[in-house]
């Protein structure tokens, strides 16, 4: 069914209800996602022509990602890869998206996106370690060094470059021949995304999507601020509901959550400079709103399992997690306190 802003807190209710099981096993198999699809939200995040519910409204995926973040961080990880790789898939011609993502509405069908090689994870840029060749049909051959949920989904979406002039996107099924999927990482938070390398051999992709379609590969989009945003105001309600005598500090953060989520609600305007300077902002966000939890919290926070110490540990995550130099050298003025 589509889904409303009430099915959309039905959803994230049940997810803060998975949490725990979902922060060790993974948003697959806790229900997390069947969740997420029974609600109506998977379908927000597809085309109409293939099955959907998708409006026109640029802003619905980000408002989507911050409350799925509120509520469950390895839930919205997983989503916000999960929402990428549909985004691409759904720039190619019709009748090929309407193959690719058939089943994805209704949660029948799982995806995620490997596109660090292309991005952030690149260490030398004379040696990809991502190449597409075209022989008789395309054939990727490389590594993707991080990819969540790869040993569980049934789709990869994954970025080459092409003859090394460009770059692609290339739609791959798990369980294509050549494709070989790492144990998944034991992560210092958020090990239920089930993140792995994938090395391709010889692979042959099940379809080609050109950067000119779907944009050119990057970092820092908007989508990995909204999940910061969205992290740090679970840290705030938990604050909230260790008593009163926090509630001004809770005011003050919720204030500033809310400056970065009406940015992003009129993310059009934005300037390129102002996606960076907004990422930045979240980030240091996240990191104020879960230690201020954690103070809250005292030792009871420190003991393994708690949520307040889990929201430390997650908050780490955006440190590493998709930053273009630019938002590094950010957060690493408000660390230093310059």
């Amino acid at each position: 069914m589509p889904a409303t802003d009430e099915s959309l807190a039905a959803a994230c209710s049940r997810l803060s209800e998975l949490a725990d099981q979902t922060c060790t096993e993974g948003p697959w198999a806790s229900g997390a996602f069947a969740s997420l699809a029974h609600h109506g939200v998977l379908a927000r995040l597809v085309p109409e022509d293939c099955g959907g519910a998708r409006t026109g409204n640029p802003a619905e995926p980000l408002k989507i990602l911050t409350a799925t973040a509120r509520h469950c961080l390895t839930t919205a990880l997983a989503l916000s890869q999960w929402a990428a790789a549909v985004q691409i898939m759904a720039a190619a011609d019709l009748p090929v998206r309407q193959r690719l993502l058939d089943g994805f509405a209704l949660g029948q069908r799982f995806a995620t996106i490997g596109i660090s090689q292309l991005t952030t994870s690149r260490r030398d840029a004379s040696r990809p370690p991502m190449v597409a060749a075209r022989r008789e049909s395309w054939v990727l051959n490389g590594l993707c060094p991080w990819v969540t949920g790869a040993d569980t989904v049934d789709v990869i979406v994954t970025g080459a470059v092409i003859d090394e002039v460009g770059a692609g996107y290339f739609v791959v099924e798990r369980s294509a021949h050549g494709i070989d999927v790492d144990p998944p990482m034991r992560l210092v938070a958020l090990s239920g995304s089930r993140t792995s390398a994938v090395r391709f051999r010889d692979v042959q992709p099940a379809a080609m999507i050109t950067a000119g379609a779907a944009g050119a590969p990057r970092a820092g989009g908007l989508a990995t601020t909204a999940v910061a945003v969205g992290a740090a105001l679970g840290s705030v309600d938990y604050l909230r509901s260790v008593g009163s005598d926090f509630d001004d500090a809770a005011d003050r953060l919720s204030e500033q959550c809310s400056a970065v989520t009406e940015r992003l609600a009129d993310h059009a305007a934005l300037a390129p400079d102002d996606h960076e300077a907004l990422r930045a902002r979240a980030d240091e966000l996240v990191i104020r709103a879960s230690t201020a939890g954690l103070l809250a919290a005292k030792g009871t926070g420190f003991v393994d399992g708690h949520p307040a110490g889990r929201a430390v540990a997650e908050a780490q995550f955006f440190t590493v997690w998709s930053n273009p130099p630019g938002v590094t050298q950010r957060v690493m003025r408000f660390l230093t306190g310059e």
